[in-house]
């Protein structure tokens, strides 16, 4: 009888168990993230010709924004394809709606207009489906959920692959010819939430793209969390085919603009918890990125 209980005991005991922990994270999830921060460093430089410091801890609170922007070019937007290959600018609403969605990123110089759907990519033709480019490999993507321009040779590919089993996104830097992948990273932030942003900032000769990897969590549903870090990555002659030279830890700021002052890069970082009450709001933190050794590298 006692080896009986024993046995049944168990199975409950881990049930409980879960159960406590589960209600545990919930109730003290704000103070389990704030514990994670404390041991967290600010900032983590990637490359070695670069110093990181900070000039300011003490600006204005930033605007709240739920769903920020993707910086100075838009990224991809979700439309409708219809079965005769018409694609009307909307969103579907019902499983039952006509068409299926794809993500078309409209080209603000003179390239080519994209659709991508699922593992292909296509020519936009005056909302109409046209000639295929091609389509992804190692891996297949069997859902592309944002894409972001980067310059005439790339863009970025938040999407699933085929053979994940749940929804897994990963970020890609990808060749608009070749259609070669780059794997960036397996822990994207939520790109509906946070996209990454791209800068062209005044007497910089290149692109800056932030983009956003891991999760903070202050909570359940709606706006509750923030990305652990802010990727800094640099496209230039230097480094054609882009370089991550920093990340910055929320506890620095969620990196929201890029700007070129002093020979350098100077980010401007939002440290405020998720919601958009006025106390949430922390003062706005300001770093810059200066190149050590190779002053001709930016």
């Amino acid at each position: 009888m006692k080896i009986i209980l024993l046995v049944l005991g168990v199975p409950i005991l881990l049930a409980v168990g879960y159960v406590f922990m589960v209600f545990f994270n919930m109730v003290f999830i704000e103070n389990i993230t704030d514990n994670k921060l404390r041991f967290s460093p600010e900032e983590v430089p990637l490359i070695s010709e670069i110093t990181i410091s900070e000039i300011s801890n003490n600006e204005k609170t930033l605007p709240y924004e739920y769903k920020p922007g993707t910086g100075d070019q838009p990224g991809s937007q979700t439309m409708v394809l219809l079965e005769d290959g018409t694609i009307e600018a909307r969103q579907r609403t019902f499983d039952s709606d006509p068409g299926k969605e794809v993500d078309v990123l409209i080209s603000e110089i003179d390239l080519t207009t994209l659709v991508f759907h699922k593992n292909d990519i296509f020519e936009f033709n005056n909302y109409h489906l046209g000639r295929k480019v091609g389509e992804f490999s190692d891996p297949k993507l069997k859902f592309v959920r944002h894409v972001m321009p980067v310059n005439d040779r790339y863009v970025l590919v938040n999407g699933d692959r085929e053979e994940a089993q749940y929804a897994e996104p990963y970020l890609w830097q990808v060749d608009r010819n070749s259609l070669e992948k780059t794997l960036l990273t397996k822990e994207p932030y939520y790109s509906f939430e946070r996209p990454p942003k791209i800068f062209v900032a005044d007497g910089f000769n290149g692109v800056v793209i932030v983009y956003y990897t891991g999760e903070y969590s202050y909570g359940f549903g709606g706006d509750s969390s923030r990305p652990e870090y802010s990727v800094i990555r640099v496209y230039n002659e230097s480094f054609p085919d882009g370089m991550d030279v920093a990340k910055f830890d929320f506890k620095a700021g969620t990196i929201i603009t890029v700007e070129w002052e002093n020979n350098g890069l100077k980010l401007t970082g939002d440290p405020s918890k998720p919601g958009g009450e006025e106390k949430n709001r922390k003062p706005a933190r300001v770093w810059q990125i200066s190149f050590n050794e190779k002053n001709d590298v930016l």
